[in-house]
């Protein structure tokens, strides 16, 4: 669970639901989606994430690691994280009781959401070339993509 809305890649706001936290509190989620966070082995695209606006802190559900086929583990005072692939990705110390896991804040601030249709598709499509996009769209090779303009500061 996260409270910030401009990490996600994609966020569905029709799903909504009540959760429990530590605290005894209960939390209702303004939606559900993906964010992309970067680690040392690159990339990671965490699902069904839900946005919770009322959270002072962002929340990692060992469960749902687990059911996504992770794997974690506590020893040493520390909380190693694996993919499903078992490469470690994260090793995080224990400090005050908890284990706090700070993501890379360079990739949040490169997926921060646009209203620009271009920039849309050229997420959507895994940051395929514009020009290229134009070309199946002169084309008609896929259905209903649109004609996307040229934009500025396009990502390296």
């Amino acid at each position: 669970m996260t409270h910030d809305k401009n990490i996600f890649t994609q966020l569905d706001t029709s799903n909504k639901y009540h959760v429990h936290v530590g605290n005894g509190a209960v939390l209702e989620t303004q939606g559900k989606g993906t964010i992309a966070v970067q680690t040392k082995k690159g990339t990671k695209f965490i699902n069904d994430v839900l946005l919770g606006p009322d959270l002072s802190e962002n929340l990692l559900s060992i469960p749902q690691m687990m059911l996504h086929g992770y794997s974690v583990i506590f020893k040493d005072e520390h909380c190693i994280i694996y993919d499903p692939q078992k490469r470690e990705i994260a090793k995080i110390k224990m400090q005050n009781k908890t284990f706090s896991l700070f993501w890379d804040t360079s990739l949040e601030q490169a997926n921060k959401v646009q209203s620009d249709e271009t920039w849309l598709w050229h997420k959507r499509y895994g940051y395929f070339n514009i020009g290229a996009f134009n070309f199946l769209y002169n084309k008609n090779m896929v259905r209903d993509i649109p004609f996307l303009p040229p934009i500025q500061n396009l990502c390296d």
